[in-house]
């Protein structure tokens, strides 16, 4: 995506997302009740070139639009991820759209991620997003950025600012009830192994007191975790 395309997708509201989505999708379905199969995307461009014929000439900026002979579909072959601390990842909401997160770094933990506040419709951010962090960042695996379904969409080191560069692992008090290094509100552990007591304050911010805060969670788990926190 160049960079005008990308300043122009990142500044549109979610309900132009939304009404695309929703007519794209009826779209497809229509040709499928018709033909009786769904339509391949070389197929959706075709049908979308022809329709843009029929409309006024000067619907877009650069182009008269009966002019369009054709619209060549680009896949993205698959390649291996490779990611590095700063890449933003958007992860798909059950609910429709996508949070998003941002790989702080790896270590013997795991990858931990820093989680952003909100969702958008489109997996897309433009480059002066300023976002909101959520306080406790959580480590997981990137198997879901190999398989393809967390997509890497951008790079931002500037942003790896609003969290802690080693997240601390946090053990709760209950599941080590004879170790006298895990204070009476559990602990918090660095890299290095060196332990701290939490307050009760922290404890409960955390989630350690309620049960909600696990160590490190599966990629399964960490979505989950997002649909419960993100809503």
């Amino acid at each position: 995506m160049n960079k005008k395309i990308e300043g122009l997708i990142g500044s549109l509201s979610d309900s132009c997302f939304t009404h695309a989505s929703e007519c794209l999708r009826e779209l497809c379905q229509m040709i499928e009740e018709e033909t009786g199969e769904k339509p391949s995307l070389n197929d959706l461009c075709e049908l979308l070139a022809v329709s843009l014929r029929e409309c006024s000439g000067d619907l877009l900026s650069d182009v008269d639009v009966q002019a369009v002979e054709n619209l060549t579909p680009k896949v993205v072959p698959h390649k291996k991820v490779r990611l590095k601390p700063g890449d933003t990842l958007a992860i798909p909401r059950e609910k429709g759209g996508y949070f998003f997160v941002i790989l702080i770094t790896s270590n013997q933990f795991g990858d931990a991620f820093g989680i952003f506040e909100g969702h958008r419709q489109v997996p897309c951010l433009s480059a002066g997003w300023q976002p909101s962090p959520i306080k406790y960042p959580v480590y997981s695996g990137r198997a879901l950025v190999c398989s393809g379904r967390w997509r890497r969409i951008g790079h931002r080191e500037d942003l790896l600012d609003l969290f802690p560069k080693s997240p601390e692992v946090f053990h709760i008090k209950s599941d080590h009830p004879s170790n006298d290094q895990i204070g009476p509100y559990g602990s918090g552990e660095t890299i290095t192994g060196e332990l701290r007591n939490l307050t009760e304050a922290e404890a409960k911010e955390i989630g350690l007191i309620q049960g909600a805060y696990r160590q490190v969670m599966l990629e399964e788990q960490f979505e989950k975790y997002l649909q419960e926190t993100l809503g």
